[in-house]
């Protein structure tokens, strides 16, 4: 594997519905979801502003569970 492949790794879409259709998925969606977080960075996405997206996603970025999750499916 490359080092550029390393730092954006190829996921099919199977993968990622699998994954996401998990309990795991299912609680990381709620936490990145609350106080409309994913939502502010879905529209943040949209209009190219990754500052945005960061800053939408913070707190939940903070929450122990939340990066204990990433790293469990991301291991995956």
């Amino acid at each position: 594997m490359n080092q550029e492949t390393e730092k954006n790794p190829k996921i099919s879409y199977n993968d990622m519905e699998r994954v996401m259709s998990g309990a795991e998925g299912k609680e990381l969606m709620s936490l990145l979801s609350e106080g409309g977080g994913l939502q502010e960075a879905m529209e943040a996405f949209k209009k190219g502003d990754m500052k945005g997206v960061q800053k939408a996603l913070s707190s939940a970025m903070e929450n122990p569970r939340t990066m204990d999750l990433m790293r469990k499916i991301n291991g995956k």
